[in-house]
C-alpha cells in the first residue's frame, strides 16, 4: 500500500463488483450495488454523520485502479454508496434517504472530494482481511465466508500447499475459523451450482441465517448427514464437495432458511444446532421432525425419553388446551374437526395398548 492520501471527486470512483458485503451473483452494475447496499446496510446514520461533520480525512477510502471501471474502492463502499446517494450520481438515480431535513448545498459541497489511498489490489488483501474477519471492523459472518472463500481459492491457485494456515496467519485469525468460514460457503456454491438449491434467502445478510449455517459446520454428525466427513485440508475439502448428498443438503438448508420467506425456520437458534444435529443421525428422531415440524417433539427421541413419559406430555399439553377451551364463549371454527381428529388418535392409540394387556 501506498501510505500517502490524496483528494479525488466521488464520481470518478466506483463501487467494487466483487465487495463482500454484497450476495454472490454472475454481474453487479453500479446502481444495483448501490441499491443492494441501501437495502442491507444501515447507510441513513452514515449520511446524517456526513452531513453534520464532514467525511474523517483519517479514514480514506481505499481504492485500486481497474482497467475496464477505472477507480473502484476496495475499502469503503458503505461510505461511498451513502456518498453517491447523497449527491444525486447517476448511478443512484431513484435512491434517498428519508432525512429530517434537505442539505444544504455548502454540507454536499464539501463532500464532493473525499480523501483516498491508492493501492493494488494484491498488496491491499491482507489489511481488508485482518480489519474485517480478525479486527474491529467484523464483517458479518457471510461477508467473512465470502471473502474467505475467494481469498483461499486464490492462494491455491497460486500454489500454496495450505492456503487455510496462509489465509489465517494474513490476517490474524485461527484456522479452525477459516476452514469453517470457507467449508460454508463453498457448500452453498455447490447447492446452487451442482444441485440447483435455492440458496437465496441463506445468504441474505437481511434474513441472519448465514451465521447459523456456519455454526453447523463444527458439527460432526451435520457433516456427516450431508456427506461431507470432516476434512482438515483445503484438497480434502475440494474432494468431499464432490460426494456430497444434494438431497440431504438441501433438507438442511430448507431447515435452517426456508425458501418462503413468510415460513419460519425449524432451525432458529444457533444454539441448537448440536441438537438438530443427533437428530438428523437418528432415523426414529428425524421422521418425527420431518412429520410433525416439532423440534422438541424429536429431541425427546434423542434425549432417551421413555414412551409413557412423551404421552404425558401430550396429555398435560392436552389439558391446557381443555382448560383454554372452557374459558371461551365461541370456539375458533375448526376446533370441532381438529378434536374429533385428536380423538380419533387417541381411540387407535386405546386399540393398540389394549391388544397388548
Amino acid at each position: 500500500m501506498i501510505p500517502q492520501i490524496e483528494w479525488m471527486p466521488v464520481s470518478d470512483i466506483k463501487l467494487d463488483p466483487n465487495n463482500p458485503r454484497l450476495p454472490e451473483r454472475s454481474k453487479w452494475n453500479q446502481g444495483d450495488m448501490i441499491s443492494e447496499l441501501f437495502r442491507t446496510e444501515v447507510l441513513e446514520e452514515l449520511a446524517r454523520s456526513m452531513l453534520d461533520k464532514g467525511f474523517f480525512a483519517h479514514e480514506p477510502i481505499i481504492v485500486t485502479e481497474d482497467k475496464k471501471l477505472g477507480f473502484v474502492a476496495v475499502e469503503g463502499n458503505r461510505r461511498l454508496a451513502t456518498l453517491k446517494i447523497l449527491l444525486k450520481d447517476k448511478s443512484a438515480d431513484g435512491i434517498e434517504f428519508a432525512l429530517d431535513r434537505e442539505p444544504t448545498k455548502e454540507e454536499l459541497a464539501r463532500l464532493e472530494m473525499i480523501p483516498v489511498i491508492k493501492a493494488d489490489r494484491d498488496a491491499v488483501n491482507a489489511f481488508i482481511g485482518f480489519r474485517h474477519i480478525g479486527g474491529i471492523k467484523l464483517w458479518s459472518p457471510e461477508a467473512k465466508a465470502r471473502w474467505t472463500f475467494a481469498h483461499v481459492e486464490g492462494l491455491a491457485d497460486s500454489g500454496e500447499d495450505d492456503p487455510f494456515r496462509k489465509l489465517a496467519e494474513e490476517v490474524g485469525t485461527d484456522l479452525t475459523s477459516v476452514r469453517s468460514s470457507f467449508t460454508a460457503y463453498a457448500l452453498i456454491r455447490t447447492a446452487r451450482d451442482e444441485h440447483k438449491i435455492v440458496v437465496d434467502r441463506l445468504v441474505d445478510p437481511k434474513a441472519h441465517r448465514f451465521g447459523v449455517w456456519l455454526r453447523c459446520m463444527s458439527v460432526p454428525n451435520i457433516r456427516i448427514y450431508i456427506g461431507l466427513g470432516s476434512p482438515s485440508e483445503y484438497e480434502g475439502v475440494i474432494a468431499a464437495l464432490k460426494g456430497i448428498n444434494g438431497l440431504r443438503l438441501a433438507e438442511v438448508l430448507e431447515d435452517i432458511a426456508p425458501k418462503n420467506p413468510e415460513a419460519e425456520p425449524l432451525l432458529s437458534d444457533s444454539r441448537n444446532v448440536t441438537e438438530y444435529g443427533k437428530i438428523l443421525v437418528n432415523d426414529r428422531a428425524r421422521k418425527v421432525l420431518r412429520k410433525t415440524g416439532d423440534f422438541d417433539d424429536a429431541k425427546q427421541i434423542v434425549d432417551g425419553d421413555l414412551l409413557p413419559q412423551r404421552i404425558a406430555r401430550v396429555a398435560k399439553k392436552c389439558d391446557l388446551l381443555r382448560d383454554e377451551m372452557s374459558g371461551m364463549d365461541d370456539l375458533p371454527e375448526g376446533t370441532a374437526d381438529a378434536v374429533r381428529n385428536l380423538h380419533r388418535v387417541v381411540q387407535q392409540m386405546r386399540t393398540l395398548t389394549s391388544s397388548g394387556e
